[in-house]
């Protein structure tokens, strides 16, 4: 039985892609563990699906002087349990799925002499990932960019298939008649969303009552979300997380979201028309340059979080209520984007590690 370490954590957007993986190795009869950060809730999510887990006490580069020694502390051990699971599990590959956890993984697998690969979901290649390639760590990219082989990000198998608006409407209690904007956040970062879009949505609705519908998931700021939108005279069910997104996005008309690589890929996968607001505090600002890909396709629009109040009521009433058919060329805008489908993103994934670890045989 051929074995996999996958190192994917930390948020969402790192873990759910190296999970689609290891559910696909796994019914090709691989066998995989995982390497999480401490207390990482994706470990309880792992339990439930029977995939074996390690926590490490890696922590994200510090800001100050003074997290230093904590930090190498955290990286001197986390390199220690890493060359122990390599000792004992004796993976045929190692894969970092991105974030600062996949550096203690490839690392442990360079001084172990496995094969090691190293996917970036992002078009710009993270600090963590630039050291594993330093490594000799082949690059795998999720979204077009310099280096490395494009293979796309894997997504819940369940997004890969779109649904039917009007019976996805139906099935989340919507008018099937009326559009439906879905609004989220992501794993991090949905406050600046949550704060300013509501208000622009109850102005909205002022203009042109009962003419669209909401579907807002906006984590734990749930309360103050559901008061942002008293006495607003809109259909919206807020929610602070929801597990059917194959639904959420079968039945919206637009997207308002921030612009994480996996959201990306779901949104590549949905073909649904986006204003993409990316997270203002995102390493190197890496989620504009994510946003870009569906810009330059004009297949959404990129707003900054700092221009929401004064500019989204404006592009909301463009997309969905002017004569300019904006929904119809934002959708066409996806064949533009040359990035593989969720079916070819995991045959090629699948085929790169089994001839990767077959070439260490």
């Amino acid at each position: 039985m051929k074995k996999i370490l996958i190192a994917a954590g930390g948020t969402g957007g790192h873990f759910y892609p190296g999970f689609s993986l290891a559910k696909s190795l796994r019914q090709k009869g691989w066998e995989a563990i995982f390497l999480l950060r401490t207390n990482d809730p994706a470990r309880k999510f792992l339990d439930e699906e029977g995939f074996p887990s390690v926590e490490i006490p890696l922590r994200g580069m510090p800001r100050s002087l003074r997290g230093w020694w904590s930090f190498a502390s955290g990286l001197f051990e986390s390199l220690r349990i890493s060359l122990n699971i390599v000792s004992d599990f004796k993976p045929d590959i190692v894969m970092g799925m991105g974030g600062y956890l996949s550096f203690p993984a490839v690392l442990a697998a360079t001084l172990k002499r496995k094969p090691r690969l190293v996917h970036e979901s992002n078009v710009l290649i993270g600090l963590s990932n630039r050291a594993c390639v330093i490594l000799g760590a082949k690059l795998l990219r999720g979204l077009p960019g310099p280096g490395g082989i494009l293979t796309g990000t894997p997504i819940r198998p369940s997004l890969a298939q779109t649904l039917d608006p009007a019976q996805a409407k139906k099935a989340l209690g919507f008018d099937p008649k009326i559009p439906l904007i879905l609004i989220f956040g992501g794993s991090q970062g949905a406050r600046g969303i949550n704060a300013q879009v509501p208000t622009v949505l109850k102005t909205l609705a002022s203009q042109f009552p009962r003419r669209f519908q909401v579907l807002h998931l906006c984590g734990k700021e749930i309360d103050a979300v559901k008061n942002a939108y008293q006495a607003a005279n809109i259909h919206v069910e807020v929610k602070a997380y929801f597990e059917e997104m194959d639904k959420a996005y079968g039945a919206c008309d637009l997207v308002i979201s921030r612009a994480g690589a996996s959201t990306i890929a779901e949104l590549c996968a949905q073909k649904k028309p986006a204003i993409l607001i990316p997270y203002p505090n995102a390493a190197a600002n890496h989620q504009l340059e994510n946003a870009k890909v569906i810009e330059n396709a004009r297949a959404g629009i990129i707003l900054l979080e700092e221009n929401i109040s004064s500019k989204l009521l404006s592009l909301i009433q463009d997309i969905l209520f002017s004569q300019s058919g904006k929904l119809g060329i934002m959708k066409e805008g996806y064949r533009g984007i040359l990035i593989p489908g969720p079916s070819q993103t995991e045959k090629s994934l699948l085929g790169i590690v089994e001839k990767s670890s077959k070439k260490a045989s």
